[in-house]
């Protein structure tokens, strides 16, 4: 669900994660689908509003817990979606990897920030089977991608620009399925 405009003032952005799932394919990759709850403050959207492009990261770390030793990392990375508004064709453009979408309201735009279903990990190596893994997430406003003049004001100026998400934790299993000998 994304809340564009509230009724009272929003002070500061919010994001919580509603749903987590991660699934395994063939041990060597998996697919991470999530949906959260965005709200973004009155600051950042009077700033999409006139054209500045924001960009939000989302951070993953995937473990697997061992008792003895550390945890052992199978994958630590990010994925950046940028968004940003042209005027002139009164549309929403969302940047994502190498594609770009096009949606005609923010609240559609924001939909492709929120809801992700298609987010395919590659495992640094085979998981082990019938195993419990360890996975965190959070989403939080990447003000290093911004251009230099709104970085410097963007850090001195308001909490705003320093957005981010708490941690959201989940576990999954790897269970590989083995071919029939």
């Amino acid at each position: 669900m994304v809340f564009i405009m509230p009724a009272k003032a929003a002070l500061s952005s919010q994001a919580n994660f509603r749903s987590v799932e991660m699934t395994v394919q063939e041990g060597t990759k998996g697919n991470l689908a999530f949906e959260l709850d965005l709200l973004l403050s009155d600051e950042l959207n009077v700033a999409l509003h006139k054209g500045m492009p924001l960009f939000f990261t989302l951070d993953v770390q995937l473990k697997r817990p061992r008792q003895w030793w550390f945890d052992q990392i199978v994958y630590e990375g990010s994925r950046t979606l940028g968004i940003r508004y042209n005027m002139l064709l009164r549309e929403w453009r969302i940047s994502q990897d190498e594609r770009e979408y096009r949606e005609f309201s923010l609240e559609d735009a924001l939909q492709r920030i929120t809801k992700v279903d298609d987010w395919v990990i590659p495992f640094k190596q085979a998981l082990m089977d019938q195993t419990v893994y360890e996975g965190k997430i959070r989403l939080r406003l990447d003000t290093s991608l911004l251009a230099r003049p709104f970085q410097i004001t963007a850090l001195n100026n308001s909490s705003a620009w320093s957005f981010s998400s708490s941690w959201k934790n989940f576990n999954f299993h790897s269970l590989v399925a083995k071919p029939n000998s």
